[in-house]
């Protein structure tokens, strides 16, 4: 799609996701400078400087919605990038994907400003997963 990639960097286990399973993830959101403006990964905040003891650090999770859905709701729980990335992913899988402003934040303000690309990393867990490896 325009303005929109993913790269596969553990392919994960089983089929692709669809719509309706139920994910937890980890996610690291860069700038396409580097500079790290959010994440679930307690380790990574501190690192990167942006840890808050009033943020929960565990796994995210997300219902998988269709492909029609990602584009047209204005109801999503994550931005359309990120419902479009788990479309691609399998339970284990981790990815980086980096998309232009049109499928992130587009013109609502955010800390970083607005139609900011952003650049993300995804792990999504599996049942016997508790950890992850990236920062």
């Amino acid at each position: 799609s325009k303005g929109y990639y993913f790269k596969s960097i553990a392919e994960g286990i089983g089929d692709t996701l669809e719509a309706g399973d139920e994910v937890s993830y980890w996610y690291v959101v860069k700038l396409l400078d580097g500079f790290v403006v959010d994440t679930n990964i307690e380790d990574t905040a501190r690192k990167y400087k942006i840890y808050s003891p009033y943020k929960d650090y565990t796994a995210a999770s997300f219902s998988v919605v269709d492909s029609s859905e990602v584009v047209t709701s204005q109801s999503l729980s994550v931005i359309p990038g990120v419902a479009k990335t788990f479309l691609q992913m399998k339970h284990g899988g981790k990815a980086y994907t980096f998309f232009s402003s049109a499928w992130g934040y587009g013109a609502t303000q955010k800390s970083f400003g607005v139609y900011q690309p952003l650049f993300f990393y995804i792990e999504v867990v599996t049942d016997n997963d508790d950890d992850t490896e990236e920062d």
